[in-house]
């Protein structure tokens, strides 16, 4: 399956900081030091502090969208009552799963499916798609945080879901994988779309001016991100310093910041999909690293398809809470974007921060789709101190 010679990398361990994670959790038989959160940031980040193998230890709210998407006899009592309960568990918690999302199984099990033969390419084949490649930041390769590197591979894709496939440039290999994955993403932009207007409703906003208030609020928070005037983020292009997720290009023995072009036509960006596929191998010492570092998402929701190990985490009550994956469900996120417009509205919801964690014997996949902003979600805010 893999076309490597362990012996290449057994000479020098410290070499292994140019693989790809993958190849490192398969090659070097140890975490080198790049990968290791230091000791003070491992203490705040309370890695000590979990059981490993990483159980479940939150009960969030399993929402039915059955009235919504599936079931066209619903009548608009519970339709209504359906919204109410999205629009509670944005408030009261911040992140919730969804069943009955209208996402075909066979469509879930295909992307999980497609995401894992990806990764499973030869090493020449996934670097026809390196980070490197693209100016606005998507492509493969992995994240360096304000931590260390982490423990994880990434395939960023910038969707934009009324092109076709080619004008897309989704990878040719693994056979089929553009068209699963844009299938996928179709289909979760019509859930996304659902839920921004089970808000609206709720909040009594009209839901073309709820879509207007997240554009806008997502242009500002890419602003304040970048540190950068909102008009020089319509008016110019800029070099993304990305503070706390750097691109690593695997395959090269350094990092370099991403670049990401913004132009006048926000449009182009601000209505795309960012949907990253990421793969956290086993490690022998989980421990010390992170598969993805703490983060709020900047859109209005982050949704999140997961296989069946658990490693997505939620900071609630300060502490972080393992999610269990429940079969054929999909995470939601509550983003920065919904928390901020909804501030002046009747209920104010609240966003959470959220990471990976890697596991010792077990491979994690996700598939993490972010609409409303045209790169990753992974670029953080400040971290409130003691998390």
């Amino acid at each position: 399956m893999f076309e490597h010679d362990a012996a290449e990398y057994s000479q020098a361990p410290d070499e292994c900081v140019q693989l790809s994670c993958q190849d490192v959790a398969r090659y070097c038989g140890h975490v080198p030091s790049e990968f290791v959160v230091p000791e003070n940031f491992r203490l705040c980040l309370q890695l000590q502090d979990q059981q490993w193998p990483l159980q479940a230890d939150m009960d969030i709210p399993v929402i039915s969208l059955n009235s919504l998407m599936v079931d066209e006899m619903a009548s608009e009592e519970d339709k209504f009552l359906l919204k109410c309960h999205i629009s509670e568990a944005c408030r009261e918690w911040g992140v919730f799963q969804v069943l009955d999302h209208g996402i075909p199984r066979s469509v879930l099990e295909s992307a999980l499916h497609a995401a894992r033969g990806f990764f499973n390419l030869r090493k020449e084949l996934k670097m026809r798609y390196s980070f490197s490649h693209n100016p606005d930041g998507s492509g493969y390769g992995g994240w360096k945080s304000i931590y260390a590197r982490n423990w994880g591979d990434n395939m960023l894709h910038v969707l934009h879901l009324d092109k076709t496939l080619e004008e897309n440039d989704l990878p040719e290999q693994p056979p089929k994988y553009g068209e699963i994955i844009l299938k996928y993403a179709k289909l979760v932009m019509v859930m996304h779309m659902q839920l921004i207007d089970a808000c609206a409703q709720i909040q009594d906003v009209d839901v073309t001016d709820m879509e207007a208030a997240l554009k806008d609020e997502c242009l500002k928070i890419l602003a304040k991100s970048y540190n950068t005037p909102l008009q020089d983020i319509l008016q110019q292009s800029l070099s993304v310093d990305r503070r706390a997720a750097t691109v690593y290009d695997v395959g090269s023995s350094s990092s370099a910041a991403g670049r990401a072009e913004i132009h006048e036509d926000e449009d182009k960006y601000i209505d795309a999909m960012a949907l990253s596929v990421n793969y956290h191998p086993p490690c022998p010492h989980p421990e010390l690293v992170l598969g993805s570092e703490p983060c709020f998402a900047r859109c209005p929701f982050e949704i999140v398809l997961q296989n069946e190990v658990f490693g997505l985490q939620v900071f609630k009550e300060g502490r972080w809470r393992t999610l269990k994956p429940e079969p054929n469900a999909l995470v939601v996120i509550v983003g920065k974007a919904l928390e901020n417009v909804s501030k002046d509205m009747v209920s104010q919801y609240k966003a959470v921060m959220f990471r990976t964690l890697s596991n010792k014997e077990k491979d994690h996949f996700s598939i993490h789709s972010a609409h409303g902003v045209y790169v990753d979600s992974y670029v953080n805010f400040e971290v409130p101190k003691g998390l």
